[in-house]
């Protein structure tokens, strides 16, 4: 019934791969983009992902991460944040 609770509900989920926010305020989709626990953020559209973005979900969401260049990074989670410009 409100943004909270369904950032609450998204965020309570045993996956974390991606998730999608739909807004006209770009103040609105960067903070919900750091609130969001996964690890790809669409913003605007969904389901665009070529090999060049790393990808690689967390908590129970995957294998592990590709597409990275160091192999250190693979310890940390990351999060791509893909934006429609057109």
């Amino acid at each position: 019934t409100s943004v909270q609770e369904a950032l609450e509900y998204a965020n309570f989920s045993k996956f974390g791969h991606a998730a999608t926010v739909f807004s006209e305020s770009p103040n609105y989709c960067k903070q919900m983009t750091l609130r969001l626990r996964v690890g790809l953020v669409h913003l605007n559209h969904t389901a665009y992902i070529t090999s060049e973005f790393p990808s690689g979900g967390i908590k129970d969401s995957g294998f592990g991460s590709s597409s990275y260049t160091d192999g250190l990074t693979n310890l940390a989670n990351r999060k791509s944040i893909v934006n429609k410009t057109w």
